[in-house]
Parts: structure tokens; sequence; C-alpha cells
């Protein structure tokens, strides 16, 4: 806030409260979900969430955010294709209610 202190010095800073809206994926939140194989090894990949995630999104997105395939989460265990066009390093990300998380896949 700007104004002068008890001293009569001019103050120009400026104080700011910051609340955050969401949390993009904690490090718990990642070890309770399992994929596998990984790296994949074929075109298929097994994905289990808990409960909590029936009804998100689940999509792949490569390293510059593109989603190269989406689909809703029906199951706790399912198994997907991997998107056949990337190589190396792709992300499996869970967008629910309240924020999203992404996991690494190695190809």
């Amino acid at each position: 806030m700007f104004g002068t202190s008890k001293f009569g010095c001019v103050s120009n800073e400026l104080k700011l409260n910051i609340q955050l809206a969401a949390v993009l994926g904690t490090d718990e939140q990642k070890s309770s979900i399992k994929l596998y194989p990984n790296p994949v090894t074929g075109n298929t990949l097994t994905i289990e969430v808990p409960a909590e995630y029936l009804g998100a999104q689940g999509q792949f997105v490569n390293a510059a955010g593109q989603v190269l395939t989406s689909h809703k989460i029906h199951g706790t265990i399912q198994q997907h294709l991997v998107p056949n066009s990337t190589s190396g390093v792709i992300f499996y990300q869970i967008i629910y209610p309240g924020g999203s998380m992404s996991v690494k896949v190695a190809k």
C-alpha cells in the first residue's frame, strides 16, 4: 500500500493477497494412478485410477501440449491405445472438477 510510515518515510510498496484456486496435481495424487507398462511396449497402456476420477476426462498430450487423444474415464482399470504417431515422451492427463494432473509416459 502506498503511504507514509510513522517515521515520515514514503512507501512505494505494493502488497497483494493471492489465493490458490486449484491444485494441478500433487505427488500423492500421482502415486495413486498406475500406468503400465511404462515405458510402453506395443500399443496398449493399462491405466488404473481411484474411483474418485470416474467421469473425469483422460487424454494423451505431447510435449508441445497438443491433445493427441481424449476419452472419458469410465472404470478404475482401463486399457487405451497409445497414439501411433508419437515416440519419446508423452503425458497422460486427467482433468477433473477442481484441477488436473499429468503423468509422464515413455514410448
